[in-house]
């Protein structure tokens, strides 16, 4: 049976139409935060990292990604920081305390679930400049079970692996289920925890080692 969808990189033409999903999508999770992320979407619309699926050229999702080597917040914030906790589990109470922390002010439950696998278990896997992350993933509610989450996913992980990255990042939002496409992509939990959204839910943590990939993701 042949696509119904067609995924390219975002167009000018496209951009107006793509901010507006995202703002719809990502409002009830960011909030006031919203306007800052839009504000980074706006830059990896400006570094062609937006892919766009479209049926009958409307938009229906989108998919965003950035490298390591644009911010360097995405190696010590959003990636080493989350292996670091991840790894070191004799820092259990000091993350819970500042999770408290959290919870007065968005509400959900403070918790940390850990996971055992090659992102966890030992130091091995080493961020480097070219691992992709993988941030904004959309799709409107008449277009989905078409496959177009994991399609637009594995372009951006084709285009990773062109670019050269070892690993692929994630952090899901818990609010919805999202976290099951990445799984059955093959990405690992690195860390669960919350709250990690304004609207009190949680956050998850995953990573793709690449040069593992099964070949079926790259054709």
């Amino acid at each position: 049976m042949p696509k119904l969808y067609i995924i390219d990189t975002c167009s000018e033409e496209q951009n107006e139409a793509v901010i507006q999903l995202c703002r719809e999508t990502f409002l009830p999770a960011l909030g006031e935060g919203i306007e800052e992320n839009i504000k980074q979407f706006q830059e990896q619309l400006a570094n062609s990292h937006v892919l766009v699926a479209t049926i009958e050229k409307k938009v229906v999702g989108f998919a965003a990604y950035d490298f390591v080597r644009d911010d360097p917040i995405y190696e010590t914030d959003f990636v080493q920081r989350q292996l670091y906790y991840a790894r070191n589990r004799n820092l259990k109470d000091h993350l819970l305390g500042y999770l408290r922390g959290v919870q007065q002010e968005f509400g959900g439950e403070a918790f940390i679930e850990y996971f055992e696998n090659d992102f966890t278990l030992t130091d091995r896997v080493k961020v480097c400049d070219e691992d992709v992350i993988l941030t904004h993933l959309s799709v409107i509610s008449d277009a989905r079970r078409m496959g177009i989450g994991q399609a637009l996913t594995k372009a951006r992980l084709r285009i990773a692996k062109k670019k050269g990255a070892t690993a692929a990042y994630v952090n899901c939002w818990e609010a919805g289920a999202v976290h099951k496409l990445y799984e059955k992509l093959g990405f690992h939990s690195i860390i669960r925890a919350g709250p990690d959204y304004r609207d009190g839910s949680a956050g998850r943590m995953m990573g793709l080692l690449l040069p593992e990939v099964q070949k079926e993701i790259y054709t």
